[in-house]
């Protein structure tokens, strides 16, 4: 039985989200798992398309699933940066294990982090071609900077640098390049070279 106490304090709402609005604990925790189901349904969707890009060598349909893959590498690095700013509003604490999804391995990992800070950098360089209406070229000086939350100084530096290097390699050769970064240790696991569209298909 509750006493009156311990149902005052369940129905209390002392838990504030990113917007300002007011909860329970129970509400909280029921939309942190939304949040994770969310995550893990995006993960299995990655994981299908990197499998299927594996498998496949019809080119038309391989650019297609190549556009979904990007897609949905960006809409997980967004679920994943929406719930950490929940959990780090509310107080909640990160469930790691709450998030995994069969067939997201450590290369799928490794290709949709990868996929996301290409699509950044897409955007920024097709940003500086319309408004000065020149193509961007490699620039040794130009940070290749990579910061995402949740992983220590060694990745960080593995994923820059990897980041750098696809940059300087297609500059030279107007191909696509993939460096796979381990996310244990930060080093270089693996590298190819692919077409002029898309890359990733050999792994």
């Amino acid at each position: 039985m509750y006493s009156a106490k311990d149902i005052e304090e369940l129905n209390a709402k002392n838990i504030e989200y990113p917007d300002g609005s007011m909860h329970t604990l129970y509400e909280a925790e029921q939309q942190q798992r939304a949040f994770e189901r969310k995550i893990r349904a995006t993960k299995r969707t990655l994981a299908a398309c990197d499998e299927a890009l594996n498998n496949l060598s019809d080119e038309e349909l391989l650019q297609k699933l190549e556009k979904n893959f990007s897609h949905y590498s960006s809409k997980l690095k967004r679920q994943e940066s929406e719930l950490n700013s929940f959990c780090k509003r509310t107080g909640l604490l990160p469930d790691r294990s709450r998030q995994q999804a069969y067939g997201f391995g450590k290369s799928t990992a490794q290709k949709a982090v990868w996929k996301n800070e290409k699509q950044k950098v897409y955007a920024a360089a097709n940003s500086a071609i319309r408004k000065t209406g020149k193509v961007l070229e490699f620039n040794s000086k130009t940070s290749f900077r990579i910061n995402i939350d949740g992983y220590d100084q060694a990745i960080i530096d593995g994923l820059s640098s990897a980041s750098k290097r696809v940059a300087e390699l297609g500059s030279k050769d107007d191909l696509e390049h993939l460096i796979l970064v381990d996310l244990s240790n930060g080093a270089h696991s693996y590298s190819e070279v692919g077409n002029h569209f898309s890359v990733g298909f050999k792994i």
